[in-house]
């Protein structure tokens, strides 16, 4: 398990065969909040600011890439196809990061609110609102997004997705 502090140099790596941790040094102090997992890499975009690390498991490097979209606050992505999606907390942004062509385009969102949290599910990516209640549904193939309402007004910091449903506990409540 690769564990990046979200705000300092330090990866944890724990050994679950072996339980035992180990530590590596990441380039660049900053604020990480996700993370996505593509061979052999593990991409970790930057919660605002431009950058993204790249670390390679097989080498223990890390490279930088450069985002296009600054002050951009990267808490939640989503991992389709070879393309990270990044949709903004407190924004209208999302931006997808092509990991083969090394290019980021950026989307328009139709909700300007907090993304704490989101799922991907048939090609859908659902990001429901944090305090408040919306939900929006990006379809990755239409570039569509549609908006749902949610029934309660709640934090909403983490879900899961099992069978079929998302569950969203409240954050505090």
């Amino acid at each position: 398990i690769y564990m990046p502090q979200h705000n300092g140099t330090t990866m944890e790596i724990y050994d679950i065969a072996t339980g035992t941790t180990t530590t590596v040094t990441l380039s660049p102090n900053i604020w990480r909040y996700t993370s996505q997992l593509y061979n052999g890499k593990i991409y970790m975009p930057q919660s605002g600011g431009t950058k993204m690390e790249i670390y390679d498991i097989a080498t223990g490097t890390t490279t930088t890439v450069t985002l296009p979209t600054s002050n951009m606050y990267r808490i939640t992505s989503q991992l389709y196809n070879g393309k990270i999606y990044m949709p903004q907390s407190g924004g209208t942004t999302m931006e997808i990061y092509d990991i083969a062509t090394g290019t980021t385009t950026t989307v328009t969102l139709p909700t300007n609110m907090q993304r704490w949290t989101s799922q991907l599910y048939n090609g859908k990516i659902y990001m429901p609102q944090s305090s408040g209640t919306t939900m929006e549904i990006y379809d990755i193939a239409t570039g569509i997004t549609e908006t749902k309402t949610l029934p309660t007004n709640m934090r909403r910091y983490t879900s899961q997705l099992y069978n079929g449903k998302i569950y969203m506990p409240p954050y505090g409540g």
